[in-house]
């Protein structure tokens, strides 16, 4: 745990949800009076302090007194595998809270598992269940089959998977309504913004650049609609969550 974390309602958060098994669905705040639930699906973790992002929307989220939990996933499984347990844990929180309207926030690579879940017909959106994707490499990284097979049983599948592009996200088309992206192009910012093989993970589409000015150009195709798709270009990886779980949180008039 970050020892610059001084809030204890956060550190407990952080605590437990280090100390909870892979693939399971964490509960951040019982006491509420909303009737808006979110469900944040981790990216994987890079560092020790992999969780430092979420601190601030953990304190936001207890403030306002919403219902909230925590996706956690499994590296050494599959996207397919990984999305069908999220399927899961949804199927439950919604019997249990039939009323609710239920936000998923899928960050990183939990985006990627979200999106695998929505095209794969898995997840049906709605007014009362709408998705929401941050820094998300939902483009795969451009690894190659030799790459893919060398790397597995060093990096586990869900990482492999990410790097060559998620078959059900490579063929699905702008479609899915109330469902957004929210995308970093800053590379310098974020290093999962940074093409790759001439591949940019978080987004379709293509660059421009010489001398007088770099333009970043964004397909129509984008699951989540071109509409829908949100861009920054002051955020790092770890900075964007926060500012978009402030905007979804602020009260709506």
């Amino acid at each position: 745990m970050d020892e610059n974390i001084t809030n204890p309602i956060v550190q407990g958060l952080l605590k437990k949800i280090n100390n909870t098994s892979e693939n399971a669905l964490v509960e951040i705040n019982t006491k509420h009076n909303s009737k808006e639930l979110f469900i944040f699906i981790e990216g994987i973790p890079t560092s020790r302090n992999a969780l430092i992002e979420w601190h601030e929307t953990f304190i936001e989220v207890v403030e306002q007194g919403h219902l909230a939990f925590y996706q956690k996933l499994d590296k050494r499984k599959s996207s397919e595998e990984n999305a069908a347990l999220l399927v899961e844990n949804l199927t439950i929180t919604q019997k249990k809270y039939p009323a609710y309207k239920i936000h998923l926030i899928g960050y990183s690579a939990g985006g990627v598992i979200l999106l695998d879940a929505i095209v794969r017909e898995q997840i049906s959106l709605g007014p009362r269940l709408q998705a929401t994707t941050i820094a998300s490499p939902i483009n795969g990284f451009g690894f190659n089959k030799l790459k893919v097979s060398i790397a597995r049983p060093f990096i586990g599948k869900l990482k492999t998977n990410l790097g060559r592009k998620i078959k059900s996200i490579r063929n699905s088309e702008g479609k899915y309504q109330y469902c957004y992206h929210h995308i970093n192009l800053d590379c310098t910012l974020d290093p999962v913004a940074c093409p790759r093989n001439g591949i940019h993970p978080q987004i379709r589409g293509y660059s421009q650049e010489n001398e007088l000015f770099k333009a970043i150009y964004i397909d129509a195709d984008m699951p989540c609609t071109l509409e829908n798709t949100y861009t920054y270009n002051t955020e790092t990886h770890q900075s964007i969550v926060y500012r978009v779980i402030q905007s979804l949180l602020q009260p709506k008039h």
